[in-house]
Formats: C-alpha cells, structure tokens, sequence
C-alpha cells in the first residue's frame, strides 16, 4: 500500500485493450482462460502482478471452483469450473464490494467497500477480511447446481479442503443431507491468516452469514449503526 498513497487496489483495471475489468476474482496470478477475457483482466494488469508477476501463490491445490456463471459473453455462461485458477487465473476472491452472503443485516458505508479506501477507513485491520476462498461464502443462485431453486434465498456453496467425494458445489436445499464442513482460509488486513470452519455460520443463518464475529469483520456498515457481534 505504500506504493499507492495507502490505497487498497481498485475494484477495476483497465485492460491492455483499455476495457475496464473487474478484480474482484483477480487480484493476482494468471491470464483468464477462453471468453472470461470479457470482464477478467489480463495477468500484467492485475493489481499484485508488479510485485508477484504470474505466481503460483495465487493458486491453491484444494481449489474446486464455484459453479457460477461469472463471465457471460455472446449468450455463453462461463462457470469458474474445474478450477477458478485454471478459468480465472487466481484462487481467490479480494473482499471488496458487497460480501459473500444472500445479505445484510446492515446497509453498507460503500457499496465497493475497501477497493480504493486508505487504511484508515478500515475498522480493525487484524479483524478485517482482505481475501478469502469461496468456502467461506456464498455467490451464486442454487439452480447452477441441480436445477431447482426453491426459495429466494436457495443459494449454492461450495466445498474444497473438506470436499472428499462427490459434488464439491451444492444447493441449501441439500443441507439436511450433508455432512461435509466449509473451510476456508482467510488473509486478514493486518497480513495474519488463519483457516476457519464456517459450517456452523453457515446453516445458523444462511442468510445472513457475513456479521460481525469475535474472529472476522466482513463489511463496514453505514456509520451511525450500532453492530452486535455474534458469537
């Protein structure tokens, strides 16, 4: 951040092409593969590409991929399948913007939350989450899945370090047949990691699975707001 007047990295570069491309699921690593070209940036102009160049840091092997169409180009729906590393060029998803949940309880102070702020902006760096993996969230509607979306907050969630067989992305509605574990590592503000089970916020409160916890903050609210920290 000293190199960018203790800025956090944009939530959008502009490409080699001059298009403006979302960071997001680039922060780092590799080219996008095939037509995700269309909203993923290029390795050279990812934010982290100056001090890492096109590292394997951003790639982890428990990577599964997520079943989202985050890229649709001339009426083609790319998922970040087998691996968001292979299609998207990086594991992980900078915490920027609204956070991986059906909602929140909170409005947010910005809708592109810590993409382009100063440090100072942030409420409690060693608690704030700077990157994480799909495990530790949700992004995408549960019809990918299987088909069937039966309630508006049916969303999909995806298994990695605790995947063992079968499906790796999954639909809520299938909860009661699970019995597989959300893990997660995330990177803190501050540059600390830790890796956490998020099973148990996960089925507690589906939709509502990115508040305030002893361990994490996800989001900064709108000030004015008065936060309860869930246990």
């Amino acid at each position: 951040m000293n190199d960018h007047s203790d800025l956090f990295p944009p939530a959008h570069v502009r490409d080699t092409n001059g298009v403006a491309k979302w960071t997001k699921f680039s922060i780092g690593g590799s080219d996008p593969e095939d037509g995700r070209i269309y909203n993923f940036p290029s390795a050279q102009v990812r934010p982290l590409y100056p001090y890492l160049g096109k590292s394997e840091a951003f790639h982890c092997p428990k990577d599964h991929g997520v079943k989202v169409p985050l890229t649709v180009a001339e009426n083609t729906h790319y998922w970040a399948k087998p691996t968001c590393y292979e299609t998207l060029g990086c594991s992980y998803v900078y915490n920027i913007e609204k956070p991986p949940s059906f909602a929140t309880v909170f409005p947010l102070a910005d809708p592109e939350g810590l993409a382009g702020k100063a440090s100072s902006w942030l409420p409690q760096p060693s608690k704030y989450i700077l990157m994480h993996e799909p495990p530790a969230g949700t992004m995408g509607c549960s019809k990918a899945v299987d088909g069937e979306h039966l309630s508006p907050n049916d969303m999909q969630y995806h298994f990695w370090h605790e995947c063992a067989a079968g499906e790796t992305d999954i639909a809520k509605h299938d909860f009661p047949y699970e019995t597989r574990k959300f893990v997660s590592p995330l990177l803190f503000v501050d540059g600390h990691v830790r890796f956490f089970d998020f099973t148990r916020t996960i089925y507690y409160d589906p939709s509502y699975i990115c508040e305030e916890q002893p361990d994490w903050i996800w989001y900064k609210p709108m000030d004015g707001v008065e936060v309860l920290i869930r246990n």
